[in-house]
């Protein structure tokens, strides 16, 4: 018998975001494309058990708060955007995603500035 086989890695001429690497390669068809997909949830941090913080990385602080709290209808995360209570949420996902959505919305992202953050 010979070697099992394996499927082959599409090399895509894309670049890596924000780093100039490139050609990078992401798994073909039938495999998840963790390479390109990118979450708020990564921004999370659990200081206390329950409870959640979002800060940017370019931010001097938290901008969401999100906690777990046991309603009437069961297990709900509340979602808390600079201090004012956006809504509730079934999944952590979610409310890192209504959270993200509000930190968009305000205008205030790095993004909006100079490239080297300097004026």
């Amino acid at each position: 018998m010979g070697r099992p086989r394996l499927r082959p890695l599409l090399t895509h001429p894309l670049k890596a975001p924000g780093f100039g690497w490139g050609p990078f390669r992401v798994p073909g068809p039938g495999y998840p494309r963790l390479v390109s997909e990118w979450h708020p949830i990564f921004l999370s941090d659990e200081p206390t058990p329950g409870v959640w913080t979002l800060q940017h990385s370019t931010g001097y602080g938290p901008f969401a708060r999100i906690e777990l709290r046991r309603v009437e209808v069961g297990l709900r995360y509340r979602v808390e955007f600079r201090g004012e209570l956006l809504g509730w949420a079934t999944s952590l996902q979610v409310a890192c995603e209504r959270a993200w959505e509000a930190y968009l919305k305000e205008g205030r992202d790095a993004r909006s500035g100079p490239p080297n953050g300097r004026l």
